[in-house]
């Protein structure tokens, strides 16, 4: 293993760390350990008027019980229910489609319908060009371009 420098320049050997002395503040760093080791043998206990507020507080924020369910919330359990019932999403969502799709036939005349559904088989379809940003023309006339 090779030796490495630490942020302060110093040289670290393979399995010491950095080197401690005077030079480097040990003194301090074991004054310091005094009042670390007495701050982890006191453990703070709360009072019991802060322990009373913050149960108060607790207590206050937690639900209340269900209230009698009203039309809203049986409607939408009957309509989840009814969604498990026919498979899901997916199920509802090719029901969508095909409500849609039956919504369309049945609004449009049939000579219509025929006229569209044998556009879109044939491949010859209109082609309509519409300019999103007309503005850019006029702006180049300026010379703002």
């Amino acid at each position: 293993m090779t030796d490495r420098k630490d942020m302060t320049g110093e040289m670290l050997g393979p399995e010491t760390g950095p080197k401690t002395g005077p030079e480097t503040g040990a003194g301090e760093a074991a004054g310091l350990e005094l009042f670390f080791e007495a701050a982890r043998a006191q453990s703070p206990v709360p009072g019991d008027d802060l322990m009373a507020r913050v149960l108060a507080d607790a207590a206050a924020l937690q639900p209340q019980g269900a209230a009698s369910a009203g039309l809203w919330s049986r409607l939408v359990t009957r309509a989840q229910g009814l969604r498990q019932e026919m498979g899901g999403w997916p199920a509802m969502t090719g029901l969508a489609a095909a409500t849609v799709a039956g919504i369309w036939v049945g609004s449009v005349a049939p000579d219509l319908a025929s006229e569209a559904i044998t556009g879109y088989w044939s491949g010859e379809s209109e082609v309509y060009v519409f300019d999103v940003m007309a503005g850019d023309a006029y702006a180049s006339l300026e010379g703002a371009f």
